[in-house]
């Protein structure tokens, strides 16, 4: 049996944002296609400005709930 490795990864979702006509569900399962070629995921974490964003912008509330019911550890940067 091949031994495989363990994979991190980190979403700058600031500066690598994804196409809005994808749900984060969608965008999750494709990372994680992606991702399982190289090793198991050990570690999934998104970076991205929500406090003033998150009020403004319902698409962004949506995008947090969605990545973070698919396991997405989202975390804050504000500026």
């Amino acid at each position: 049996m091949e031994e495989t490795g363990q994979v991190a990864i980190f979403w700058d979702y600031e500066n690598c944002a994804a196409p809005s006509s994808l749900s984060g569900y969608e965008l999750v399962r494709r990372i994680r296609n992606l991702a399982h070629e190289f090793g198991s995921i050990k570690l999934l974490k998104a970076y991205m400005e929500l406090s003033e964003q998150s009020i403004n912008s319902p698409r962004l509330i949506t995008l947090q709930s969605e990545l973070q019911s698919s396991g997405v550890s989202v975390t804050d940067c504000p500026h």
